[in-house]
């Protein structure tokens, strides 16, 4: 939810777009698990032989991680713009909840609390800012959190 409301803080024309048609909250809430994934590593595997993927040489015996957040911004699956949040981003499916049988069981809870706080956040309290030089992340790379997101209503 902090990523959410993030995001929604610092894009404020994206704001307007669900403020204005609140039929895009499934999609603003698939844009946010996809821009901001909670959880950044997929897993880790070590390689058995050299390789080469995308022209990065792996050699044997180094560790690879497979990062959700990186091939949730993979300019070639999330077009246009990997990197700008977009609630009106055409369905592209993402990697947050993991696939097959690692898919998250949690998956459709997320969903649902994001289809009904991000609608409301924007409407009810659209004049919220950062305060106190945040956002503060929790160190890491496995997990990606604030450790605290402290807003304020401008008005």
């Amino acid at each position: 939810m902090s990523s959410g409301a993030l995001a929604f803080i610092q894009n404020p024309a994206e704001s307007e777009k669900l403020r204005a048609c609140r039929s895009l909250a499934p999609a603003a809430t698939e844009e946010v698990l996809r821009f901001e994934a909670p959880i950044q590593i997929a897993f880790q595997r070590i390689a058995v032989e050299d390789t080469v993927i995308r022209g990065q040489d792996i050699r044997a015996g180094e560790i690879v991680n497979a990062m959700i957040g990186a091939a949730n911004h993979d300019p070639e699956a999330f077009r246009p713009d990997p990197d700008r949040f977009l609630v009106d981003r055409a369905n592209q499916p993402h990697l947050t909840f993991g696939n097959g049988i690692h898919f998250c069981v949690g998956a459709a809870v997320a969903r649902a609390e994001g289809e009904i706080t991000f609608p409301r956040l924007v409407t009810e309290m659209p004049d919220l800012q950062l305060v106190d030089g945040g956002p503060h992340w929790r160190d890491g790379y496995v997990i990606r959190s604030h450790e605290s997101l402290m807003v304020k209503r401008s008005g």
